[in-house]
């Protein structure tokens, strides 16, 4: 299998040299650079040309720090007060919802969430101990806006984030007995579980979030944790500086396994699999099947032939007379969010003692398939879709079959119209069936079958809500559904039939009961495109875009001229900020 062409990150430091990179649900790549993190946002082009730099666009993502304990307690932690300027330890980006969340650790131990470049909440606990509030380690949970953060008193710290209002607000309180006050140096949270490390390199996992049950891992010892990873919902891997701990949670054993010294190892589950790929910060490459009798180490051909091949490839053009000693060095290793992929990132350089500044630096992020085959997950969306899909270089996610088993009158009677209309609709962007016929527009955008299951659910709940509906715009928009699925609708007047809609620069009057699902012709004689949701025509400037279908949606919260009712304005509130076509967020026009 041909891997994409490297993505590279050029005339940027590093402000981690380990845990560098991070790849999100929406297929984000977040780089923690200095003195800003840079992203890599997800991009769409039907020809990728086999290369990443069509699959991501690399930026600068400047975010305002500040330090809300600096001046406080003086007295007691005068730490906190002599580094006022804060910069960027870690970023972590949520894992769940529509919503992209950006936490980011920094030097002065605070937490700030931060969402489109803009602080929306701090982690914090006001009128506690300073040591309370200083946290060393953070990470989202899996399944819902909820954030663990690691403080200096053994404590993990949950917050959960409200994504109406962005208001934070305090969860629980898990104290771990028995670590004293040693400070945290990782958090992982898989499924129910959390998974953290200390200072001492000891290893605790909490089992139970509810009871806030803790059991104890490994004892602390004097070998650096690099790394913790869970794999089968059973074993847990642990890498320090010169053992990989082995623990059977269901048997209850454990094993060890000696690690060559000097290195920093990244922990990678492959998904549905008890085995673990294990990569080194120098480039060694080995496996390890945690199902086996007697767990070892084992060469991990796929990842190590690709990693061999770009030293090769490299030396061979910088290199070629072999007079000089080269190294690469690995600087961060991201699971894809459906973990059907991995991403490392990469330099190979000259061993020299040559100063390099920063706009001299370069680094690579090569991507490569972990499995044989993948199907879409809901741990991913949209663009992690289809990067996954670029990454394999498959000719199609091949589900046709499964695509045509799929049943529109089973799809529709599985909505059920007696919930709130802002929940119907996040229940047509939850639903698997729905997301894999929405993967086909990414694959051929003539593909209409998700879009016509969306309008005739969308008029299943407005006839059944129709007794509610007196605006003259919902009037319309729903006239106008029933008039592209052909369904009679019995909920227009003569007083409502012929409506004005205002634009930015022009009103004009319209008969909903004329056009095309394209396009309508105003009672002056003018063309008007719809928009692609409410069938409304767009006279206003203000709209919003599908990436992948081009299809434009009126972006309701610009537009104040039209008087929308409850149906139209709940409708495109939802909708212009995910595509309904592709389930990606929508762009701004």
């Amino acid at each position: 299998m041909k891997l994409l062409k490297d993505l590279t990150i050029s005339r940027k430091d590093l402000a981690d040299w380990d845990h560098t990179l991070q790849w999100s649900r929406n297929g984000t790549l977040y780089f923690n650079t200095s003195l800003d993190i840079t992203t890599g946002q997800p991009l769409y082009q039907k020809d990728t040309e086999r290369n990443a730099k069509s699959l991501f666009h690399t930026a600068e993502h400047p975010l305002t720090i500040d330090n809300y304990m600096e001046y406080e307690e003086a007295t007691t932690n005068t730490f906190l007060n002599s580094q006022p300027t804060s910069f960027i330890r870690a970023c972590r980006p949520s894992r769940c919802g529509d919503a992209e969340y950006l936490a980011v650790l920094t030097n002065n131990f605070n937490i700030s969430i931060h969402k489109d470049k803009a602080a929306v909440a701090n982690l914090d606990q006001p009128g506690t101990p300073p040591a309370q509030r200083s946290y060393h380690a953070m990470e989202w949970s899996p399944h819902e806006n909820v954030i663990a953060a690691g403080n200096e008193m053994g404590e993990v710290v949950l917050f959960r984030l409200d994504s109406a209002t962005n208001v934070i607000s305090h969860e629980a309180t898990i104290h771990l007995d028995g670590c004293g006050q040693q400070w945290f140096t990782y958090l992982c949270w898989v499924g129910d579980r959390i998974f953290v490390t200390f200072s001492d390199n000891s290893v605790w996992c909490i089992t139970d979030i509810e009871s806030k049950e803790v059991i104890r891992l490994k004892s602390a010892s004097r070998f650096k944790i690099f790394d913790v990873a869970f794999a089968s919902d059973r074993f847990v891997t642990i890498s320090s500086s010169a053992y990989l701990y082995c623990f059977d949670l269901v048997k209850g054993t454990e094993t060890v396994i000696d690690l060559p010294i000097g290195h920093n190892f990244y922990l990678v589950p492959i998904r549905d699999s008890t085995t673990v790929s294990i990569i080194s910060n120098l480039g060694l490459v080995f496996m390890v099947d945690l199902a086996a009798t007697d767990p070892s180490l084992a060469p991990n051909q796929m990842i190590r032939s690709e990693l061999e091949n770009k030293y090769k490839k490299w030396n061979d053009v910088w290199n070629e007379l072999g007079k000089y000693e080269t190294t690469m060095s690995i600087n961060g290793v991201a699971l894809s969010p459906d973990g059907y992929s991995v991403a490392i990132m990469y330099d190979i350089e000259r061993v020299s003692l040559k100063y390099i500044i920063p706009s001299q630096r370069h680094y690579s992020i090569m991507f490569i398939p972990l499995c044989t085959e993948w199907k879409i997950s809901p741990e991913a969306s949209g663009m992690a879709w289809y990067q996954t899909h670029e990454i394999y270089e498959t000719a199609g996610l091949q589900f046709s079959n499964e695509n045509a088993a799929i049943s529109d009158d089973d799809i529709e009677q599985s909505f059920d119209t007696n919930l709130e209309f802002q929940n119907y609709l996040k229940h047509y962007f939850e639903d698997s069936r729905l997301s894999q016929l929405r993967f086909n527009c990414f694959l051929d955008n003539t593909d209409v079958r998700c879009v016509n299951i969306f309008r005739k659910l969308i008029l299943k709940y407005a006839i059944a809500k129709k007794d509610t509906i007196q605006n003259p715009i919902d009037i319309a928009c729903i006239e106008s559904l029933g008039k592209a699925l052909d369904i009679p609708v019995d909920i227009s007047s003569t007083e409502t039939r012929k409506l004005q809609i205002k634009g930015d620069f022009i009103t004009q009057t319209f008969d909903f009961g004329s056009g095309t699902v394209d396009s309508i012709t105003s009672e002056e004689g003018n063309v008007w495109r719809r928009c692609s949701v409410s069938l409304l025509p767009l006279l206003t400037i203000n709209l919003k875009k599908c990436p992948v279908t081009g299809n434009r949606v009126i972006n309701i919260d610009n537009d104040k001229l039209n008087n929308y009712g409850w149906f139209t304005r709940t409708l495109l509130e939802v909708c212009s900020k995910r595509s309904v076509y592709s389930g990606i967020s929508m762009d701004t026009m």
